[in-house]
């Protein structure tokens, strides 16, 4: 988890340098480009931690899950956002995963 902050915070600096990404900042604090480049950092980041950990069938099905669905995870994940503006994006992100994907 701790490369994974540290990977959204290269991406981002002004937002997540001293925090984790909200659902809220993905709105406010972040134009349309940023959001969706934070989002995709946030995937890739998720499916290296589990690929590096043995979890390659989850990596692969989360991977397919939001890159192939033609926008659809991508507006499920920022009408999630925007209902819970307070959480934060990785940790809301990672549940919509293991409900697909498995823990």
């Amino acid at each position: 988890m701790k490369r994974l902050v540290l990977i959204a915070a290269l991406l981002v600096p002004s937002v997540a340098s001293a925090q984790l990404v909200t659902g809220g900042d993905m709105f406010t604090r972040l134009n349309t480009e940023q959001s969706s480049a934070y989002l995709d950092g946030v995937m890739e980041a998720l499916s290296y931690e589990w690929s590096t950990n043995g979890k390659k069938n989850k990596a692969a099905c989360a991977i397919d899950w939001y890159y192939r669905t033609g926008g659809k995870t991508q507006r499920l994940l920022f009408d999630t956002f925007d209902r819970y503006k307070d959480k934060p994006v990785v940790g809301l992100l990672k549940a919509y995963i293991d409900r697909k994907c498995g823990k």
